[in-house]
């Protein structure tokens, strides 16, 4: 007994069934979870003020890095959500958040002496009396300090500029485009292609 279907129409029958991207879904789950985290890392801004660095760059630090993980929430819900502004926002997001990190960085830069001072002075007071601490001149200890902020510094930068360059590269991804053009501005279930 036939039921009507053919080998031929049973073969295209899953090509003919839309599949939806997983990117968007992806980026959107990574993009709340980044900014997530920038939310909780943000609170520690003040902690540098026992560096001796002026509140200015503290307070700008924090309200720039609060403001920017709200729009990385905010634009990323709407990626999960496929509302087509989503791009838009991510790609303005990404291109700000990378000149915010250098213009930061390079204020923050400023102060290098002042951290390494502070901190040689706390190593020195923490060594007076221990005769188990190795004995290290204050210059010696100045050099190796400065190379461990420097480092940290730029591990910081890198890790900042990570997120902004994934966007920045798959949401300008020929594939991404054209399944974003398909969304609705209202945001939909509408499925599209895979980038």
């Amino acid at each position: 007994m036939s039921d009507g279907m053919s080998p031929a129409t049973f073969a295209e029958g899953p090509d003919e069934t839309p599949t939806r991207s997983v990117i968007p879904s992806v980026l959107g789950v990574m993009g709340i979870i980044w900014a997530s985290f920038g939310l909780l890392c943000n609170f520690s801004a003040f902690s540098n003020g026992q560096f001796d660095i002026p509140w200015s760059y503290t307070i700008a630090d924090f309200g720039l890095t609060l403001l920017m993980s709200l729009w990385l929430l905010w634009a990323s819900i709407n990626l999960l959500r496929r509302k087509r502004s989503s791009r838009g926002g991510l790609l303005s997001w990404s291109v700000i958040w990378i000149i915010v990190t250098l213009v930061l960085t390079v204020w923050g830069s400023q102060f290098i002496d002042q951290t390494v001072d502070m901190v040689v002075a706390q190593e020195q007071e923490a060594m007076v009396g221990d005769e188990s601490a190795p004995q290290i001149s204050e210059e010696d200890l100045r050099s190796f300090i400065a190379i461990g902020v420097y480092a940290i510094i730029g591990i910081n930068l890198v890790i900042s500029l990570l997120w902004p360059a994934v966007l920045l590269i798959f949401l300008n991804t020929p594939g991404m485009r054209q399944d974003m053009d398909t969304w609705e501005t209202g945001g939909s279930e509408v499925y599209g292609h895979d980038a």
